[in-house]
């Protein structure tokens, strides 16, 4: 990385991201190597070819966030600003929104049965998770909504191409339920402590917050399916049975199979924001 000239650096960069010279722009200090200035806020530049059209349609105030040293920092505070996960209008947001429901029906096809439960391994929970953190908690539960919505009107987008309310009484209906809280309660979290902006000293606080907050969802996924599991159980049984037994059969069957799995599926989600960013240089 070598010197520029900071005045036809920053005309350059205004013209590239407005069409015309902004004075403002110009007044305020060059931007950090290895970012690009979008008149808005400032964003490294591997996050925003990861997530490209995020960068893009990121809002908030005018603003220049300094690097600090870390990539992965300034693109949290600059994707998030004012506390959004995707900044911009109601039309850009539900546009995502769409775009994770359409992701979700993917997801649940894409699945692996076991031969001792009913419940598949899909990638329906990283799909969850990865909504919570770019879309917020609000919006992220809208898309899961959409894709509930989606299989109870009969569209074959539940795992195993299933649909309607047949789906959601089966022993996997408390997963879909639960996969609107879990978007909500992933996104909730990860906004309220990221958008505080405490005690950021570099890479490792944002990662802590994202595990915390993934994990917050998949503990969610995994009540609202136990639940619904130990009663379809307790349903399809035959005489009396005892309350723990219900229990750890639920547990057996429902959990204990998808914990390894599912964590996997959260550092796949913390690499898709540390490693690119943490390792790419200009």
């Amino acid at each position: 990385m070598g010197s520029y000239d900071k005045k036809n650096t920053m005309i350059s960069l205004a013209e590239r991201a407005d069409g015309k010279v902004n004075s403002t722009l110009m007044a305020e200090p060059a931007a950090p190597a290895g970012s690009i200035r979008t008149g808005r806020a400032v964003f490294p530049c591997s996050p925003s070819r990861i997530f490209p059209l995020i960068a893009r349609y990121s809002g908030g105030r005018d603003a220049t966030y300094n690097t600090g040293g870390s990539n992965v920092k300034n693109f949290y505070e600059g994707v998030r600003a004012n506390g959004r996960s995707v900044p911009g209008s109601i039309i850009t947001k539900l546009t995502f929104s769409v775009i994770f429901a359409f992701l979700m029906c993917i997801s649940a096809n894409s699945f692996v049965y076991l031969p001792f439960t009913p419940v598949p391994i899909t990638m329906q929970v990283f799909t969850v998770l990865l909504s919570g953190i770019m879309l917020g908690g609000y919006w992220s539960a809208v898309s899961q909504a959409q894709y509930l919505i989606l299989g109870i009107m009969g569209m074959p987008v539940f795992a195993g191409f299933k649909s309607g309310i047949a789906a959601i009484s089966g022993p996997t209906g408390g997963y879909i339920a639960g996969f609107i809280a879990a978007a909500f309660v992933t996104g909730y979290i990860f906004n309220k402590s990221i958008s505080a902006r405490t005690g950021f000293t570099g890479i490792k606080k944002p990662a802590v917050i994202m595990f915390v907050a993934c994990l917050s969802g998949l503990t969610v996924i995994y009540s609202a399916g136990f639940i619904h599991l130990a009663g379809y159980l307790y349903l399809i049984g035959q005489g009396p049975v005892s309350f723990i037994s219900l229990s750890a059969d639920a547990f057996k069957i429902g959990v204990a199979p998808f914990i390894i799995p599912d964590m996997f599926k959260i550092a796949i989600i913390l690499n898709l924001y540390m490693f690119k960013g943490n390792n790419e240089k200009d």
